[in-house]
């Protein structure tokens, strides 16, 4: 165990140490320490003889694991430090030697009307009149706007699966747009006039 400065103690070894006597017990301690000491302790008698076995088998498993990942971290720092995990990938800073010339990327993103329902800084409602506008467009009566409008504006514009509403034109279209609320005749206050 050397150069070794811990050593992992098991909250069950509390069975072996009451069933001891307090002086069983306290020659068993004494002989631990010595052991992860390298001190080559001799047993005092058979009781903390016996009592060991266990206690230096579970020792010896912990230190061939520990030179494992010892040697393990020895290899990786010899390659330039811990292989990235892609499971769980973690920020790494390397240390340049010379600054490298700045690389310029450009980026063109299309928005298209659906998505002008996502603003930057997050979701707007829409008012109840954009509701009416937008269902009596695509033919669906108002009383079915009204009843769309206020079921989200009660929740916050939360669904029933309790996710906040990104886009409400989708939601209108996936969950209200049915038979039984198409108009036979669209609305004329929101009848589009063609000019």
């Amino acid at each position: 165990m050397e150069n070794k400065k811990r050593v992992i103690v098991y909250a069950d070894w509390i069975n072996k140490f009451e069933a001891l006597e307090d002086s069983e017990a306290g020659r068993l301690i004494k002989h631990f320490f010595r052991y992860i000491n390298d001190l080559n302790p001799k047993y005092p008698d058979r009781i903390t003889e016996i009592s060991f076995i266990d206690i230096q088998n579970t020792l010896k498993r912990d230190l061939i694991k520990w030179e494992k990942k010892a040697e393990k971290s020895r290899e990786n720092g010899k390659l330039g430090g811990r292989p990235i995990n892609l499971n769980k990938p973690k920020e790494t800073k390397q240390v340049i030697s010379e600054p490298k010339e700045p690389v310029s990327v450009s980026v063109s993103v299309s928005v298209s009307d659906s998505d002008k329902d996502i603003k930057k800084k997050g979701f707007t409602p829409p008012s109840i009149e954009d509701v009416k506008s937008y269902f009596n467009e695509k033919g669906f009566s108002l009383q079915s706007a009204e009843k769309a409008f206020n079921y989200y504006s009660e929740s916050d514009w939360v669904d029933s699966q309790g996710n906040k509403i990104k886009n409400w034109k989708q939601k209108m279209i996936s969950v209200w747009f049915n038979e039984k609320s198409k108009n036979v005749e669209p609305e004329t206050k929101y009848r589009r006039t063609i000019r």
